[in-house]
């Protein structure tokens, strides 16, 4: 059969898969994004393939993923193509490897990857009609606007979590260079790797999804080199690279709840005094800036003899040690945070 053949039949059987986006399970969008690239780690893991690589097919998917939910409405269709194309993936990886065991002077280039997958996976759709991306959707009369949006909200917090992952990912991979004495066999790596791939998920999907009801909140990830600096300055004794990982994560977990505080509780009661929740260009106005700028750690350690720094202090060291935090509200540090943002919008 030839590949104009095959892009027919392609083609053909992604039409016949297309659903009413009333069909569409919003809720599952985020949770089987995550699922389909944790498979795609778990797939380089067990491959022993390079970071670099394995960063690659996590867009790859990614990108496959959204195309197919914005032409389609239907997620099952999108996890069989991203299963297609992880497949695929894998089979030019290694004929690649084979052939550079024959010609050393040989080079994976990574559009060539793109292009044989998009070619074989979402390829018929981009050529034949390109309205049916989240810009132009809006323009179907039959499609509910505030559904569309939401869909488009819950893909931006994608992005993030999508960065989030990978971020973890390279910092894990950094760890294991430095310890692989630690680890006896692949086995055991991957099973650490699972742990925290398992917590990244539990951690963001859940939240984002109950922040696509609203605006979207751009919240940077913590600079790592930054927040070891800090922490070397409240904690006198080095920890294990995990602890700092530990708080990463739960700093970025508080940081998320914020944000729901300041979408449920700020947006509409401080609305009149036109605060740009969203934005990190207008007048300063972006939220989790000022907040960080207000109340970071280096004024916890210059007023470390505070009560109240102390106590929040001690209680980032529990943070700090732990890789299960759940109750964030009740944390000093959270309730800190959230009245420096009603102060902030108080005193616009």
């Amino acid at each position: 059969m030839s590949f104009v053949s095959k892009e027919k039949e392609l083609l053909n059987f992604i039409e016949s898969k297309k659903l009413s986006i009333k069909k569409l399970n919003q809720e599952e969008l985020l949770i089987n994004l995550a699922k389909i690239l944790k498979d795609v780690l778990e797939n380089g893991y067990k491959k022993a393939y390079d970071l670099t690589w394995i960063n690659e097919c996590i867009h790859i998917i990614f990108h496959i993923y959204w195309v197919i939910i914005y032409y389609s409405f239907n997620i099952k269709l999108a996890l069989f193509i991203c299963d297609r194309a992880l497949v695929l993936f894998n089979e030019y990886i290694d004929l690649a490897k084979l052939t550079l065991s024959h010609n050393s002077s040989f080079k994976i280039k990574t559009t060539d990857v793109k292009l044989f997958i998009y070619k074989r996976t979402i390829g018929p759709i981009k050529l034949r009609n390109s309205k049916y991306s989240k810009y132009n959707i809006n323009k179907n009369n039959n499609v509910n606007s505030s559904v569309v949006a939401q869909i488009n909200n819950i893909q931006e917090y994608s992005f993030q979590f999508k960065n989030i992952l990978l971020y973890v990912v390279n910092l894990l991979n950094q760890f294991y260079d430095c310890n692989l004495n630690k680890f006896h066999n692949k086995e055991a790596m991957n099973e650490h790797n699972n742990l925290y791939i398992d917590y990244v998920i539990r951690l963001c999907i859940p939240i984002m999804y109950k922040l696509s009801s609203y605006n979207n909140i751009y919240i940077p990830i913590i600079d790592w080199n930054i927040l070891k600096g800090i922490l070397n300055g409240i904690i006198l004794v080095e920890f294990d690279f995990i602890n700092y990982l530990n708080l990463l994560l739960n700093i970025t977990k508080i940081n998320y709840d914020l944000a729901y505080f300041i979408e449920t509780k700020c947006v509409h009661q401080y609305n009149e005094h036109n605060i740009d929740f969203k934005n990190n260009t207008s007048n300063g106005n972006y939220i989790f800036q000022y907040m960080q700028n207000q109340l970071n750690f280096n004024t916890l350690i210059i007023n470390r003899h505070d009560k109240n720094n102390i106590l929040i202090i001690e209680e980032l060291i529990n943070v700090f040690n732990s890789n299960q935090i759940k109750h964030t509200c009740k944390l000093k540090f959270f309730k800190k945070q959230k009245n420096t943002i009603i102060s902030y919008c108080s005193n616009v």
